[in-house]
């Protein structure tokens, strides 16, 4: 058939395989689109019958790849499994260019088969044949990929590593043709189409064509890739962004709200890790594609979000170099800096990494290794939770404002790390509570009951620290230092008591007024810590005679 028409015909299918079905019937594109492909295979059938050619036979593969991969994503998945073998068998007599004595009726391959060689890579496009096929081939392995990755993850991975095998092995060989093209260099529109230039020769053409096919089949490698590395619990940073990578170059299944969404994803993976200066260019790109400006788009899905990830990625900063900060300060920063080595996941991110186009390259993330640079570290941080905190109000969105005060709280108790004034540290665990402390009061426990306890609970600790410091000021203050009096000491400790006591008293049953005598299995590490968190809490009245701490 045709390549042109076969191409326009197909990727007219598989668009609308993707696109969104009525409400009534969301699977009726993939139903529209099986049909069609069912019309496209008997063409390439009757085409065969008047003229045998391997052409024929690699488009037959497509549409055999397509047609079981359409009936995967309606849960139809046994009903997939012939077309599946078939399409393996067919693209095997591709590979070796044997002529069929027909398509219509391609003998299925039994899947014993398919796992042995598989999994022995014997059956692979080469070089010496300049990896004929080896679309045909991808497309083929995607899609027992996807079908294994609903059974048996470790089968599915072996194929799709097998993809991408096949992938290099096309990649290095193609470098090394004339003409050659990178993924970089093609032109693709906004929807995902190839543009191939009109004063082009067709060698140039078809090359063009070839790496940009070779490309969409290997995207999706990628992505199941991803996808099935993560069910097993396995690393899976290289897949995603090697795949958000190419997404964004091909446009393909491209939505800029979501892509965004995966950088920051990919941001937060190596904060982590504390590969900071990688995070940051994630968040830079996905703050460049994020569509702010558009207002088809609400605020909490497009501002709120890239100024959340913006805030996170400060307080990892700031955590990260505060907990050095507090065990080799003492030392000098020379010895911080030594101490911040990269970790093993972090080196290994540098036999993949890719830079994302149109922003600054990663570089390393400048180290903070004072009080100064932890303040303009901090100032960043908070001006972007600050803006967060506007796009996500507690009478609109109750929980994720919760959410960013407790991160704007991580945020100064990061800062405090680098505090040496015990004043300022008493003002910044004040400044901690003041975030939340008003929130328990405005918010119903039978609506949020974790949130709430949440609440409680953080308070209580965050008097506990205050108590701490104040407690240290008074045994030993320092000049210009005002401690607190016996009186006002003791209501600091009595508030931090009565935070502890009604955590737990959220465990009483409202009507009768009784604790259960067994507790939720997921909820007594939380109660008795807050019970034994009452026991200590007190210990720090102060009373002049031993007998007065009894109450």
């Amino acid at each position: 058939m045709d390549i042109q028409l076969f191409n326009t015909s197909f990727d007219d299918i598989i668009r609308l395989n993707l696109s969104e079905g009525p409400h009534t019937n969301i699977f009726e594109p993939k139903f529209e689109a099986r049909r069609q492909i069912a019309q496209l295979r008997e063409t390439l059938v009757n085409v065969y019958r008047g003229e045998k050619s391997l052409l024929a036979m690699q488009q037959m593969c497509r549409c055999l790849a397509f047609t079981a991969s359409n009936m995967i994503d309606v849960e139809e998945e046994e009903e997939a499994l012939p077309f599946l073998r078939q399409a393996y068998t067919l693209v095997g007599h591709c590979i070796r260019e044997e002529l069929l004595d027909s398509i219509g009726d391609v003998e299925p391959t039994s899947m014993d088969t398919i796992n042995t060689e598989t999994k022995a890579g014997n059956v692979s496009p080469q070089a010496e044949n300049q990896f004929a096929c080896s679309v045909e081939y991808m497309q083929v392995l995607n899609a027992l990929g996807y079908y294994y990755s609903l059974s048996s993850g470790e089968n599915a991975k072996a194929v799709l590593e097998l993809a991408e095998r096949v992938y290099t092995a096309w990649d290095h060989w193609f470098r090394e043709q004339s003409p050659t093209f990178a993924l970089e260099d093609l032109t693709i529109t906004e929807d995902g189409k190839l543009v191939l230039p009109e004063t082009a020769d067709t060698q140039h053409r078809q090359q063009q064509l070839r790496r940009f096919e070779m490309e969409d089949a290997f995207i999706t490698t990628l992505f199941f890739l991803a996808q099935v590395s993560g069910a097993l619990g396995q690393p899976m940073a290289r897949c995603c962004h090697l795949t958000v990578y190419r997404q964004l170059l091909m446009r393909k299944e491209f939505s800029p709200v979501t892509w965004a969404e995966s950088t920051f994803q990919l941001a937060s993976y190596y904060a982590q890790m504390n590969a900071f200066g990688k995070a940051y260019h994630c968040l830079l790109a996905g703050q460049r594609i994020m569509p702010t400006e558009d207002p088809a788009f609400h605020k909490e899905k497009t501002i709120g979000k890239v100024a959340l990830a913006f805030g996170h990625f400060y307080v990892s900063v700031l955590a990260h170099y505060g907990a050095l900060f507090s065990r080799h300060s003492n030392k000098g920063e020379r010895a911080i800096v030594a101490a911040d080595q990269p970790t093993a996941k972090a080196l290994e991110t540098e036999t993949y990494w890719v830079d994302f186009p149109d922003v600054a390259p990663a570089t390393p993330w400048p180290p903070v290794l004072n009080f100064e640079q932890a303040r303009d570290t901090f100032k960043e941080g908070i001006k972007w939770l600050q803006e967060a905190a506007t796009v996500y109000p507690f009478e609109e969105q109750c929980t994720t404002y919760m959410d960013i005060q407790r991160t704007i709280s991580q945020l100064y108790a990061a800062l405090s790390h680098f505090e040496t004034d015990r004043r300022r540290s008493i003002a910044i665990v004040q400044r901690q509570i003041a975030l939340t402390e008003g929130l328990p009061s405005q918010l119903s426990f039978n609506a949020y009951p974790t949130d709430y306890r949440q609440l409680l609970l953080d308070l209580g600790m965050l008097h506990n620290d205050l108590i701490e410091l104040r407690k240290q000021q008074r045994r030993q203050p320092f000049e210009n230092e005002t401690p607190l009096k016996d009186g006002a000491y003791n209501k600091l400790v009595q508030r931090t008591f009565q935070y502890f006591h009604q955590f737990c008293e959220t465990w009483r049953d409202p009507r009768t007024s009784v604790l259960p005598d067994i507790l939720p299995e997921e909820d007594r590490v939380a109660f008795f810590s807050a019970l034994i968190h009452l026991a200590q809490t007190q210990l720090h009245f102060y009373a002049p005679c031993p007998n007065g701490r009894v109450r």
